[in-house]
């Protein structure tokens, strides 16, 4: 690692490669909610979010295990299940009176079909 007076340390979850930063100013400058949809291996989160000061908050938001309690019976891991994820988010977000939000995916990358854009 680089020594000296001149060296700069990247913040911590840009170094662990967490964050993009230019991104995030760029989707918090918008002014808008944002739909952040995360994917692990096992499920899909999909969350709306506001900016706040003090802190984001979160105003609506859904997992697809919660598909379960709906009456889906197949795998949480797949496409559809995203999409209904994706659904049952944004009827939440209607409700709770959020009309329009910009998409973040994080550092997912943006292929087309792909399960983020679901």
């Amino acid at each position: 690692m680089a020594q000296g007076p001149t060296y700069r340390v990247k913040f911590k979850r840009r170094r662990e490669g967490k964050t993009d930063y230019y991104r995030r100013r760029r989707l918090l400058l918008s002014r808008q909610h944002r739909l952040v949809v995360r994917r692990t291996n096992t499920r899909t989160i999909v969350q709306v979010i506001a900016a706040r000061p003090e802190g984001d908050q979160v105003v609506a938001s859904a997992i697809s295990s919660e598909l379960a309690a709906h009456g889906w019976d197949a795998g949480t891991a797949n496409l559809p299940a995203a999409y209904l994820t994706g659904l049952l988010a944004g009827r939440r977000a209607v409700s709770r009176g959020v009309s329009n939000a910009v998409l973040d995916i994080g550092l997912n990358p943006p292929v087309k079909g792909c399960k983020v854009y679901a």
